[in-house]
């Protein structure tokens, strides 16, 4: 043959393979399995072909008719089909890639058919269902938009295809259901979920789990309106779970537009915008973002007026946050006792009666305890610091405690958490109602729980340092009156008669130790008061400077949400701010202040302990009554029974001492004190300078007038009044 004629007949001859490429692809996709969307690129690509098909026969009628009618003739019809062809050759073997990708095909291809160079270059943008077909549109319509021919083949292709997507979608957002008989539908309901298996748990886990969105068969044109899409859909089944009748959407848009002035969304500029305009051009995006706004401008309103969000926002502050913490008052009065045993060993059933007693108070929190009945106590099953670090860790927080031993010397600050008992194990339950729930979820409520757990075991380490010293008032082993006494009557009798008073000399040694006790109470009165000054400054550092000031801006920011979502964010800032301000944000922290913590509770147990045994009102009287009738019996629950037998003291926690292991005792716990003191002083100074100024604030009250900051770094130094000896000594 000639060569000119064989290479006129080698670039024909491509389009009968092209076109047999169709024929296999319309043949296969026109099955049920492959979904609406390739359904109905097969039914357009069938349209393109009979368009094919009929220029063919044109030209075989011009062939058999018109003598003068050769190759060349034939070539200037065809070659306008070529590109158009060999376009859709190439878009048939990228969606068979990504169908082999997907698994839904074998490969099909025989090894000896030619394979276009789409088949080589696998898809960039992959998805699964009816987003796989479009998201090789779309890829090959943004490849291929310097080509107006082949861009606007692509685009029709993609606009005819997206009918079916397009269709779904459209039920989804305006009455939240879903039509997909091919599951290929980006937006999945979970099929065969009852509800009655979610009782405890059916306010926030249902509604996760009933619709999910499936990352994989997002198309492109809807990555950025995916969440959107899912939620608008998602927010309108919620209004209608609520029993409120959702309008036609034509009535319901005009009403919400005349509202809230919305505005019509445009495109954002970029390639992107081409897809757009062949799926439907801004009206594609303005009707998402329409019912995406109507679906949570409407359950806001269901929220804050029918279901009152900010009312049961405060009854969770009042309870988890302690603003007005008044009823733990009365729950310690009468649970103290229960919640002092092993966490194993206390009957949560009546821990949970008496909370109820006292919230059912009606002089119990006027006006705050609206909502007591979705209060409910409960027993955790971990202690707080491993349950806060696991939290540190999952939100990425300063959970490691490696390595920061070095820069504030908490090499030897292990926390010595006490015996998990039921003050370490208490913690609040609160059921929020649906849709409440949305807001008030597991996560937010999970948060809500370690910092009330936090604050309340401070609470109780106050509790038990004002029994300490209603204890020390009580035992009569430190009064002003009898320290030095003997002293001061030597000193007068030498300086009024220049001879020492010897009447006392009876007894001396007695009252050289009465002396010596006084002394050892006095010290542990002023150690006492250091302690509860500690408490007490973080105390007001939590109520007054952080919930407080934390609350008010939040309420002027949820006030001012557009949709659920900014509130949910706005929740969860909150809550993280009150955590990190509370110092429990930062391992170093916890692992300072837990170790105080520890401190301040053994204090309290030698205290009790120490205080009761040695005080001259425990001993039995002849009668075996007890004590004297003007000391009787204290109304506290907290308190120990006046006559104290070495049993009890020991089943309290205390240990019975004499007067030199407790001075030992009292001495370490001094040095303690003050060493993890300076410690936890030095971590607010540091992350009050780089972090937040509240933690300076914090680190002046605690080291009011330097204390801390001028005692000697080895702590070997404690301040002791004089005894009867050196004070006689100096005359």
């Amino acid at each position: 043959m000639d060569i000119s004629i064989a290479e006129l007949v080698k670039r024909i001859l491509p389009l009968p393979y092209y076109l047999h490429v169709m024929d296999k692809y319309i043949d296969l996709h026109a099955k049920f399995k492959y979904g609406r969307v390739q359904h109905a690129l097969a039914a357009t690509m069938q349209d393109l072909r009979k368009n094919f098909l009929l220029l063919i026969v044109q030209l075989e009628s011009q062939a058999m008719s018109a003598p003068q009618f050769g190759l060349q003739k034939l070539w200037f019809y065809l070659h306008p089909s070529l590109n158009t062809m060999a376009a859709l050759a190439s878009l048939i073997d990228a969606i068979t890639a990504a169908e082999e990708l997907a698994g839904l095909t074998k490969p099909g291809r025989e090894q000896s058919e030619p394979k276009s160079e789409a088949v080589k270059k696998k898809p960039a943008t992959f998805t699964r269902g009816g987003g796989l077909a479009l998201s090789v549109l779309c890829e090959r319509l943004l490849s291929f938009s310097g080509d107006p021919v082949l861009k606007a083949l692509y685009a029709q292709l993609l606009s005819s295809s997206a009918v079916p997507y397009n269709a779904t979608l459209a039920t989804w957002i305006h009455s939240g259901e879903i039509f997909d008989p091919f599951d290929e539908f980006m937006v999945v309901e979970t099929r065969g979920l009852n509800r009655d298996e979610f009782v405890g748990a059916y306010n926030d886990v249902y509604w996760e789990h009933r619709y999910t969105l499936r990352h994989d068969y997002v198309p492109p044109f809807l990555s950025v309106l995916q969440d959107k899409t899912l939620l608008a859909g998602k927010y309108l089944n919620v209004v209608r779970e609520c029993g409120v009748a959702i309008p036609e959407p034509n009535v319901r848009y005009d009403h919400y537009r005349a509202e809230t002035g919305h505005t019509a969304a445009t495109t954002r500029p970029g390639v992107m915008s081409d897809v757009v305009v062949a799926m439907g051009g801004e009206r594609f995006v303005e009707d998402i973002e329409t019912a995406y706004g109507y679906a949570n401008h409407t359950l806001l309103g269901l929220l804050f007026k029918d279901h009152h969000l900010m009312e049961r926002l405060r009854s969770v502050k009042h309870y988890f946050l302690l603003d007005q913490s008044d009823f733990l008052v009365h729950f310690l009065d009468v649970a103290h006792e229960h919640l002092l045993k092993p966490a194993q060993d206390v009957g949560v059933e009546q821990v949970k009666s008496l909370l109820e007693l006292v919230l059912r108070d009606p002089a119990a929190s006027p006006g705050t305890n609206k909502y007591k009945d979705d209060i409910e106590a409960e027993l955790s099953t971990s202690p707080l610091v491993p349950r806060l670090m696991k939290e540190l860790q999952k939100n990425g927080g300063r959970a490691s405690m490696s390595g920061s031993g070095d820069r504030f010397n908490l090499a030897d600050s292990a926390i010595d958490e006490p015996e998990f008992n039921g003050i370490e194990a208490f913690q609040l339950k609160y059921t929020a109602p649906f849709p409440v729930s949305l807001i008030i979820n597991k996560k937010v409520l999970l948060k809500y729980q370690l910092t009330f757990r936090h604050l309340f075991q401070c609470k109780y380490i106050e509790r038990q340092l004002s029994d300490a010293w209603r204890e020390q008032s009580k035992s009569g082993l430190y009064t002003r009156s009898k320290r030095f006494r003997a002293s001061r009557r030597r000193t007068s009798a030498f300086l009024a008669n220049g001879y020492e008073d010897r009447r006392d000399d009876v007894g001396s040694d007695r009252k050289d130790e009465e002396e010596e006790e006084s002394m050892l109470m006095s010290r542990m009165c002023a150690l006492r008061t250091k302690m509860l000054h500690f408490m007490q400054q973080y105390m007001y550092h939590v109520g007054y400077e952080v919930v407080e000031q934390l609350w008010q801006k939040f309420e002027e920011e949820v006030v001012k949400a557009d949709t659920i979502e900014d509130v949910i964010q706005i929740h969860l800032e909150f809550q993280d701010r009150c955590m990190k301000e509370c110092m429990l944000s930062n391992a170093e922290m916890v692992k300072a202040f837990r170790k105080l913590m520890s401190i301040c509770t053994e204090f309290c147990r030698f205290s009790l302990s120490y205080t009761r045994y040695h005080s001259p009102y425990s001993a039995e009287t002849e009668d075996g009554i007890g004590v004297p009738a003007g000391l009787g019996h204290s109304s506290h629950p907290s308190a120990l029974p006046e006559r104290v037998c070495n049993e009890y003291i020991a089943a309290s926690g205390g240990t019975i001492l004499s007067f030199e292991e407790a001075r030992r005792k009292l001495e370490s716990l001094e040095q303690q004190f003050s060493r993890h003191m300076r410690v936890l002083i030095e971590i607010l100074k540091y992350y009050g300078a780089t972090e937040a100024a509240l933690f300076a604030s914090l680190a002046a009250r605690l080291d009011y007038n330097h204390f801390y900051a001028r005692l000697p770094p080895d702590l070997s130094i404690v301040v002791t009044a004089p005894t009867a000896a050196r004070f006689s000594e100096l005359f």
